[in-house]
């Protein structure tokens, strides 16, 4: 276990236990406390909040996992992220929040002086959740906005909502790394996300394990790299169209690559000299497959390693091993 923390899992918390974690949490010797999976009663957690909102040195937070199960804790969970004021990271994976959960605690996160790090994995979020999460990404002198975002597994929301993202992405985030594994996305929304990952200048790690990407649109993004490169490097804009092309508006003309033919003469008006593409015999941007999956983690660099603990709920690992709790509905 790490200096200065406190994890446990799946555990049945007694009203000592939490009351000792409060204890620490109020000393200011607590910097990461994980609880994930751990049954506490309303009353406990209300006390753990407490804690949290009085705490100087917390800076990662892990409730994964059911432990924020209804409306009521939502609540008291915004009420300590309102008073706190060291908090870096929360995990929330696998809380049964709905996008009226997320509403509840949206003041709370959007206010946060420190945030940087946010999972909302598998918490049944909808395209409202989305549009409220597109409000906390940029700084605005008064927080940093999120470097690190998990959206895992929230198959709810639409085509719409993704778009949404992603636009917002493009024009106003500070992220660093992106987790979107394991929701329905498909080569559309990759293409979308394929614009925000040229316009980021802090985009590091973009996860669509399980995201119905296909082999076509990732290949297609992988072998047109040295070109979407130079382009950069000459401040030339460029955008990815529908189902995979690469166009350019140059010198008052649209340029586009639909197949490996076009790269030669693409390069030749633009004033490009020849370069050296990566062939694939099967490259063809007019026939996009509609099915299979294909696991793919795109990475810029390595993040530098983190001494605190990683986050690994997601529906590939623990995120799977209980099923959600009733989910949060809010009446007043």
């Amino acid at each position: 276990m790490l200096p200065g923390s406190i994890q446990m899992s799946g555990e049945t918390l007694s009203g000592a236990e939490v009351k000792g974690v409060c204890e620490g949490l109020a000393e200011g010797t607590v910097r990461l406390l994980s609880l994930r999976g751990c049954l506490l009663s309303d009353r406990d957690f209300a006390r753990l909040c407490q804690g949290v909102s009085q705490s100087p040195s917390l800076v990662q937070l892990n409730l994964n996992l059911g432990v924020v199960s209804s409306a009521s804790r939502v609540q008291h969970l915004a009420q300590s992220l309102l008073a706190n004021r060291s908090l870096h990271s929360l995990f929330l994976h696998g809380n049964p929040l709905t996008d009226t959960g997320l509403s509840l605690l949206n003041n709370a996160l959007a206010v946060h002086p420190s945030l940087v790090s946010l999972d909302l994995g598998d918490c049944m979020l909808g395209d409202e959740g989305i549009s409220l999460i597109c409000g906390l990404l940029p700084p605005d002198g008064a927080k940093p906005g999120l470097r690190e975002l998990t959206l895992s597994a929230n198959t709810a929301v639409s085509c719409s909502g993704w778009a949404r993202l992603a636009i917002a992405l493009a024009h106003s985030s500070q992220i660093r790394t992106l987790n979107l594994d394991y929701n329905p996305l498909g080569d559309h929304i990759a293409s979308m996300l394929a614009v925000c990952v040229a316009s980021s200048r802090t985009l590091e790690v973009l996860d669509l394990e399980g995201t119905g990407l296909t082999n076509q649109s990732a290949q297609a993004r992988r072998i047109l790299h040295p070109v979407t490169r130079a382009l950069q490097e000459a401040e030339i804009p460029y955008r990815w169209g529908f189902p995979l092309s690469l166009s350019v508006h140059f010198n008052n003309t649209w340029l586009s690559v639909r197949s490996p033919a076009d790269i030669p003469d693409f390069l030749h008006r633009l004033g490009f000299p020849e370069m050296t593409i990566p062939t694939w015999e099967l490259f063809d941007f007019q026939h996009v497959p509609t099915a299979g999956a294909m696991p793919q983690r795109l990475r810029r660099r390595r993040p530098t390693p983190s001494t605190e603990e990683t986050n690994t709920d997601d529906p590939a690992g623990h995120g799977a091993e209980l099923p959600h709790p009733t989910e949060i509905s809010h009446t007043g």
